[in-house]
């Protein structure tokens, strides 16, 4: 091998890795929402008075702004109203820049019937249409919770 042939070869391996890293960078370039959900009390200052309520906290860890439009799940058995729900937004759609969070917080009668045990899963759709889901460990604890509370 001559050393001609031998720089080609370095020059088409150094180039061959920098279009994978490339294409590796622009390909996470982009928004990514984590979507979690849990239980507390919501309380009104002036009363006191509080009230149970599932908070779903929407987190864009991307490097991207990214658009969450609505919140939703499923359940694993069909019923009359159909396996999907959708809670009516209380400040969606929201243009998450990075890093940025929100929170949504629906009521108890919101949710009473949604938390049984074959609850499937809690999503949040982005503008593009794209699925985030909550894990499946949260929707386990969740469903536990729902037990209790309801």
């Amino acid at each position: 091998m001559t050393w001609t042939e031998l720089i080609a070869s370095y020059g088409a391996i150094l180039s061959t890795l920098g279009i994978g890293w490339n294409l590796h960078r622009d390909l996470r370039d982009r928004g990514i929402l984590r979507v979690d959900a849990s239980f507390g009390l919501k309380m009104a200052v002036p009363s006191g008075e509080t009230e149970q309520c599932l908070f779903v906290s929407i987190t864009n860890v991307g490097r991207r702004p990214i658009m969450a439009s609505i919140v939703g799940g499923a359940w694993k058995l069909a019923r009359k109203e159909g396996d999907h729900f959708t809670f009516i937004p209380n400040d969606l759609p929201k243009l998450l820049k990075p890093g940025e969070s929100h929170t949504e917080t629906y009521e108890q009668r919101v949710w009473c019937n949604i938390l049984t045990p074959d609850l499937k899963a809690i999503w949040v759709r982005d503008a593009v249409g794209k699925l985030w889901r909550v894990s499946k460990k949260n929707i386990r604890n969740l469903i536990g919770w729902g037990g209790v509370v309801n």
